[in-house]
């Protein structure tokens, strides 16, 4: 499911037309498969379980913007952590005394909720002029067939005002 509508784009771009409906909602698609890799975010909100591996001074989630936990058990001796015992940021989870985490290969077994229940104002703004850029390279590219027509999307935000939106919203650079 998109977050970014097709009317929302062509309201931003002026686009009266519906001929181009289709790739519209295909370069959605793309651009927010593209922000969630780039930024290391998912755009969509969801429940999950997983195991996490112990010996670090954080235990990082896979599924971010991580925004609740329900659960956090220790599985070497199935013990349930007391929400008083760690603390939760965005990527993961850190222990309330600031220690490491114990030893061990999927250890805590996480039950969290992950990514945005509401996407940002400013996220949305750059998935839509990121297909706003894709759409104008497509239409200046008119001669050639429709799956021939490639898109880079870095090339079409890298250094511009996308950058800063992108920027701001993305949880890779938090512990790369």
């Amino acid at each position: 499911m998109s977050v970014v509508t097709i009317a929302e784009v062509k309201a931003l771009g002026r686009i009266s037309t519906s001929s181009q409906d289709t790739l519209l909602q295909d370069l959605i698609d793309s651009a927010e498969s593209f922000v969630e890799e780039y930024c290391d975010i998912s755009l969509t909100s969801e429940e999950v379980t997983e195991s996490l591996d112990g010996g670090n001074y954080y235990l990082r989630v896979s599924r971010k913007p991580m925004t609740a936990v329900s659960s956090v058990i220790d599985t070497e001796d199935d013990t349930v952590l007391d929400s008083d015992d760690y603390k939760n940021v965005s990527f993961g989870l850190f222990q309330a005394d600031e220690t490491q985490w114990g030893e061990g290969l999927q250890r805590y077994e996480t039950t969290y909720t992950g990514g945005w229940s509401t996407v940002p104002p400013g996220l949305k703004l750059a998935i839509r002029q990121l297909v706003l850029r894709a759409y104008t390279n497509f239409e200046a590219q008119d001669n050639r067939d429709e799956s021939d027509r490639k898109v880079s999307w870095q090339s079409l935000w890298d250094g511009s005002d996308i950058t800063a939106y992108l920027e701001q919203y993305s949880l890779k650079p938090v512990l790369d």
